[in-house]
């Protein structure tokens, strides 16, 4: 199986979109939008990534805390437990682990830093064009397990 380094090298955009705890919660939904991505990296002063905030953040500030959500920052709504993977990983492994965790997207950390972040279709397109005799089995470890 294929790993996430060779997915990276191949993968056309791999800037990592971040922001800090204090980012207000519709600029983060707008630059989820505007950047047509799925997930932001939240970073502390130093830089380091301190959690994750998604879509699925976002809605449920507004389900939870509909009432003062125009006041709500990213860091009242992260997700601060994140499962990471790196380069080396394989991709099966990743998909497993994602299926199990219920998520979407998977940071990739290296030597302490985050280098990129791998999604469920980034793994998708990779396999297609790549693997097309294992992404069958990939993808039925994601939703078979």
């Amino acid at each position: 199986m294929s790993t996430v380094q060779e997915l990276l090298s191949r993968k056309a955009f791999t800037d990592v979109m971040g922001v800090t705890p204090d980012t207000p919660l519709a600029e983060a939904a707008t630059t989820l939008r505007d950047r047509r991505i799925g997930i932001l990296v939240v970073r502390n002063a130093d830089g380091d990534m301190i959690g994750v905030f998604s879509e699925r953040d976002l809605v449920r500030a507004v389900a939870v805390r509909a009432d003062e959500v125009v006041s709500l920052t990213v860091g009242d709504m992260l997700t601060d437990r994140v499962e990471t993977c790196t380069y080396s990983d394989d991709l099966r492994d990743v998909v497993q682990r994602m299926g199990r965790g219920g998520f979407r997207h998977m940071p990739v950390m290296e030597n302490g830093k985050l280098i990129g972040i791998v999604s469920i279709s980034d793994i998708f397109r990779y396999l297609m064009d790549h693997a097309p005799q294992q992404r069958l089995d990939a993808f039925q470890s994601y939703y078979c397990t």
